[in-house]
């Protein structure tokens, strides 16, 4: 049963799991799917921890191998494949999947935002970022260009190259003191639309800026798409660190579906 549609996204629920599917356009379609598992039983349970997730959810996906690096929100980016797969946890906030891929792959969110970007140019390509405020003001995903670029000497992104900003903090809900060092050194770095200064406290617009930092990159406006909803003010829905969720989050998975 469909319960939300947002550009781009599909949210409903499968087998008692509520989840939101990232749409692939037609020329991706049958080549990658990304998903991501919202609050359920599985993911309470294991406490963010993707090994047991995974060991509860294998079944369904053939029991094939996982890469779900260890993530400290940094920029660096690992591939998708099996000598990166569980129980190996390389430290690293992206994983870079294309047609060679054999695993599966997943990170994990609690307000921090789920990008994903793919393309087919020079051959299909997809990204899985995680993007919270450090790896915004890093810009992970602008990393995740230059990673193509070095794998591919021609890559370019085209009017077939597609990026979805999935569920995270809304710019309402996430604040940092003004006199922090990690404040003064973002507010270098976002544009000017995406900060708000309230007293002693900056509001950053983290889905905003990664929007702005994908369009500088070269993605056509229409084809980012964003879930516009925040993990923090639907704390019932999603998990939320700032809204209390310290260990519990959710679950993104996908794959190359042409292996």
């Amino acid at each position: 049963m469909i319960i939300v549609e947002h550009l781009g996204f599909f949210k409903h629920n499968l087998n008692g799991m509520e989840r939101i599917d990232f749409i692939m356009p037609e020329q991706l379609k049958k080549t990658f799917f990304a998903t991501l598992y919202l609050k359920n039983d599985i993911n309470c349970f294991a406490e963010g921890n993707q090994e047991i997730v995974w060991n509860k959810m294998s079944h369904n996906y053939n029991n094939e191998k996982l890469v779900a690096p260890n993530q400290v929100h940094g920029t660096k980016i690992i591939k998708s494949e099996e000598k990166n797969s569980l129980p190996i946890r390389i430290n690293a906030d992206g994983i870079y999947i294309d047609e060679k891929t054999g695993c599966y792959s997943s990170l994990r969110f609690a307000d921090c935002a789920p990008v994903v970007i793919a393309g087919t140019f020079p051959k299909p390509w997809m990204f899985f970022l995680h993007s919270g405020f450090w790896g915004t003001v890093k810009n992970i995903s602008s990393c995740a260009i230059d990673y193509l670029l070095i794998q591919h000497k021609d890559f370019k992104i085209t009017n077939t190259s597609f990026a979805w900003i999935g569920t995270s903090i809304c710019k309402n809900c996430y604040s940092r003191d003004i006199n922090e060092n990690k404040t003064s050194d973002a507010m270098k770095i976002f544009d000017i639309n995406n900060i708000e200064i309230k007293e002693r406290s900056v509001f950053f617009d983290i889905p905003g800026q990664i929007k702005n930092q994908l369009k500088k990159c070269g993605f056509r406006n229409n084809n980012i798409y964003f879930y516009d909803e925040c993990t923090c003010c639907k704390s019932e829905t999603y998990y939320s660190y700032r809204a209390g969720d310290k260990k519990c989050r959710l679950f993104l998975l996908g794959k190359c579906t042409t292996n």
